[in-house]
């Protein structure tokens, strides 16, 4: 099963972004917005540990630090990875998981505060 095709994601200032899913494989897709710029993978691993990773990956064209008359490619990555045993944890179990985890974050100044360096 996959997720829904394609996949639109929100940004911080409300414009939606269209990702079309561009490979499946076994366990896998990746999903590719027009531009080239928004990527996400979804992948999934099962042997002594289930294990789901999700990455979204942003790139842009900025001007080069040491040359500014040159622009370079720069991109930044964010994922999430479950990792759970195979018994013993549902799918309710690590949502409610997932959701505590995502609160930490979700509170604006504790985001920014964990990318500054803080812990």
């Amino acid at each position: 099963m996959a997720l829904t095709d394609p996949l639109v994601l929100t940004d911080g200032s409300s414009v939606d972004h269209e990702l079309d899913r561009i490979s499946v494989g076994v366990n896998s897709s990746t999903y590719r917005s027009a531009d080239g710029n928004l990527t996400v993978e979804v992948s999934h691993s099962y042997k002594k540990r289930d294990r789901h990773l999700m990455k979204i990956t942003h790139r842009k064209v900025v001007p080069d630090e040491l040359i500014p008359t040159v622009n370079v490619a720069r991109s930044a990555t964010i994922y999430t990875v479950v990792d759970a045993p195979t018994l013993g944890y549902d799918g309710d179990d690590l949502s409610d998981l997932f959701q505590m985890f995502g609160s930490i974050l979700a509170a604006g100044t504790n985001f920014s505060k964990f990318v500054a360096g803080q812990s």
